[in-house]
């Protein structure tokens, strides 16, 4: 029992290490996705361009009634040379050709639309948009919470004020970028994750249940030992016991005599006298 607590403890410490310490990367191009990010890791967005030139690219941040927020914007310069060089590079190190936008530690008022606005300015004037992803921070937290406690019963309590702590009221931030702009965002609506509800409350009602079982159990084994006897379980005495009487009770039957006429007369003649 006590090293399948370590081990357990062992994982849920992997695993909040490894969920605090996530790097999500998001291309914004002409495709239309969704991302899961976990609660407290980095988030980088890059922006897709097209051709060659002077690009003034800027990033844009929708959140709940269609508020659109100007987060940050910047001038990127993409020349043929560069594009040459880029040719030979993976599609994971093309990224890092990108100009991009990095949210470090992100929250759940970070939840919402992403979108890239890119104009084109060098060698021709152009404008377009990126379809936009929708990032949902905390989905895979919780995902990992669930598996948590599907397989170890025991971190149930702890579980519970992990996810209390993530599903905490969203507070008034300031994004770190270009321009400080301040941000008031409604807290996710974590109702949606009803069937997480549903199997934290079963977990603790079984857990209550089983704990209610063992304390009445422990308590009745208790009370019948005070209500046993306390000679009841002493072994009988090796000794012999007392000599059972010699004496032999004479049978009634013994006593009676068979009638005999003449000492009928004799006793009838010792009563005269």
């Amino acid at each position: 029992m006590e090293m399948s607590l370590k081990q357990s403890t062992l994982v849920l410490l992997t695993v909040a290490i490894a969920v605090m310490s996530a790097q999500v990367t998001v291309t914004l191009d002409e495709e239309q996705k969704r991302v899961d990010v976990p609660h407290g890791s980095s988030l980088t967005l890059y922006c897709s361009l097209e051709g060659q030139g002077r690009f003034r690219i800027a990033w844009f941040f929708k959140c709940c009634g269609n508020k659109t927020i100007d987060i940050n914007a910047t001038v990127f310069n993409k020349s043929t040379k560069t594009s040459n060089e880029t040719s030979s590079k993976t599609k994971q190190n093309l990224k890092e050709d990108l100009p991009k936008h990095t949210l470090s530690s992100v929250t759940y008022n970070d939840s919402g639309w992403y979108f890239c606005n890119v104009t084109i300015e060098i060698p021709y004037l152009k404008h377009y948009e990126s379809k936009g992803a929708e990032v949902i921070v905390g989905k895979y937290y919780l995902y990992l919470l669930k598996l948590i406690i599907v397989k170890h019963y025991g971190f149930i309590i702890l579980s519970i004020v992990c996810l209390a702590m993530m599903t905490g009221t969203g507070k008034t931030v300031t994004e770190h970028t270009t321009y400080q702009t301040q941000v008031h965002v409604s807290p996710t609506n974590f109702f949606e994750e009803w069937w997480l509800w549903i199997l934290v409350g079963g977990s603790v009602l079984v857990l209550i249940v089983l704990i209610i079982i063992c304390v009445l159990m422990r308590r009745r084994q208790h009370i019948r030992e005070l209500q046993t006897p306390i000679y009841g379980n002493m072994r009988p005495s090796p000794r012999p016991g007392a000599p059972a009487d010699k004496l032999k009770t004479v049978s009634s039957c013994q006593n009676l005599r068979t009638p005999n006429p003449g000492r009928k007369y004799e006793e009838s003649k010792m009563r005269y006298k």
